[in-house]
């Protein structure tokens, strides 16, 4: 018989972690490092926080990646992941650590798009 924390850990790998079901591809940047492509993260766009604030001429999105410590050991402030598929497809800079566990690290990120006349631009 397995420990709850032991399924867990299954659970978070063989489902939450499945590009089938919950998690998405992407690449990953450490912030002075050289990227790692087709990492495993799991994105929440869910957050309560304001998804589009105004900063002068961009628009400000926020989210909450979790990423596997298979992918990357330690993901840290400032690193940048980069979505390649989905509707919130593009660069993504990791600023706050939410909590770090065995499995990976979960972290608030943002994105700005540039504003323009019709249509947002993705990207700085």
């Amino acid at each position: 018989m397995t420990t709850l924390k032991t399924q867990m850990t299954n659970d978070v790998t063989t489902i939450f972690l499945n590009v089938d079901e919950f998690a998405e591809t992407a690449n990953y940047t450490p912030k002075g490092g050289e990227k790692i492509l087709g990492i495993i993260v799991i994105p929440d766009f869910s957050t309560q926080m304001p998804t589009d604030e105004i900063e002068g001429e961009y628009f400000r999105k926020i989210g909450e990646f979790f990423i596997s410590s298979a992918d990357v050991a330690e993901p840290g402030k400032g690193d940048i992941v980069e979505l390649i598929s989905g509707t919130e497809q593009g660069e993504w800079i990791l600023t706050e650590l939410i909590e770090k566990e065995n499995t990976g690290a979960a972290f608030m990120a943002i994105r700005k798009e540039r504003k323009t006349i019709g249509h947002v631009n993705r990207g700085t």
